[in-house]
């Protein structure tokens, strides 16, 4: 399977969206995962923000929330270094962000254990 983590844009044909981190290592863990193409910026939220009155239960965080739960594709870079969980072919990175497709791309060069381009 073929997997695009991006919460705005429409896969490309023959990938399979997921719009959260938590569905892409979802389906990391499933595992078959042959390509993968991330974003940096997501849409993922936490449910309990703290704010400057205390915690508030929100659908997306609240504007003054001062909480850092907004896993990002970063976030799955991460999560593959460490447990070692890696699509079949070296990971793509699309993100419109500079500096997170950078910070990335840098995790993904430095720890992806394959040898394909």
């Amino acid at each position: 399977m073929d997997l695009y983590l991006d919460d705005c844009r429409s896969a490309p044909d023959g990938f399979v969206l997921v719009k959260t981190a938590r569905e892409c290592i979802d389906a990391l863990k499933a595992g078959g995962i042959e390509h993968l193409s991330l974003d940096h910026d997501l849409g993922d939220a936490c449910l309990l923000c703290w704010t400057d009155t205390g915690p508030v239960l929100v659908k997306g965080c609240a504007p003054d929330c001062q909480c850092d739960c907004h896993p990002t594709g970063y976030s799955v870079c991460l999560w593959m270094a460490e447990f070692g969980v890696w699509p079949r072919y070296k990971p793509q990175v699309h993100s419109a962000n500079p500096v997170g497709a950078t910070n990335m791309r840098a995790v993904i060069d430095r720890y992806w254990p394959g040898t394909t381009p």
